[in-house]
């Protein structure tokens, strides 16, 4: 048996309850309350199906990553494309920066792209690069394929977060 329409469940019962209230007799009543739903059913359009479940944290992480990406248009390539092998490491006519950074204790180095590193250098000052650099290196997820192109995804990401602030929005 299908759900009850709660709008047609509404609509009898106060129609019930104005001719109870009114006086009506218990036989005018009760062949109202037989007779009147299937007549107001066949007025009422049908409910809207359900709406499908959705994953909101999965709709919201692919908007920030399209905006981003769309944001950032050739600096750096969205992590899907990376892990699905697209020509990366490869582009060796791209000027890169060699930091020094410390992982699990041991000393390493990260590559990041010089027109990010200028970028940084410029909006955080040459001093706080590193630090941040670092910060990024330590938030690399474990197991990661590339620590470089996290650290530069990460960088390129505040880059643009930074744009957005709404201090440096004119004209509002």
């Amino acid at each position: 048996m299908d759900k009850p329409d709660p709008r047609l469940a509404a609509l009898t019962g106060e129609a019930i309850k104005l001719m109870v209230e009114a006086g009506a007799s218990a036989e005018v009543v009760g062949h109202f309350a037989v007779n009147y739903p299937s007549i107001v059913a066949a007025k009422l359009e049908p409910l809207p199906p359900p709406a499908p479940d959705i994953d909101l944290e999965a709709v919201i992480r692919a908007t920030v990553q399209t905006v981003l990406g769309a944001s950032l248009a050739g600096s750096v390539q969205p992590l899907e494309a990376q892990r699905a092998g697209t020509p990366r490491r490869g582009a060796r006519d791209v000027e890169r920066v060699k930091l020094n950074v410390t992982v699990g204790g041991k000393r390493t180095s990260v590559k990041l792209r010089a027109s990010l590193f200028e970028k940084l250098a410029t909006l955080e000052g040459h001093g706080k690069v590193e630090a941040l650099v670092q910060g990024f290196v330590d938030r690399t997820p474990a197991g990661h394929p590339n620590r470089s192109a996290w650290v530069e995804e990460q960088t390129a990401q505040l880059l643009v977060l930074s744009e957005m602030r709404p201090d440096r929005i004119e004209g509002h």
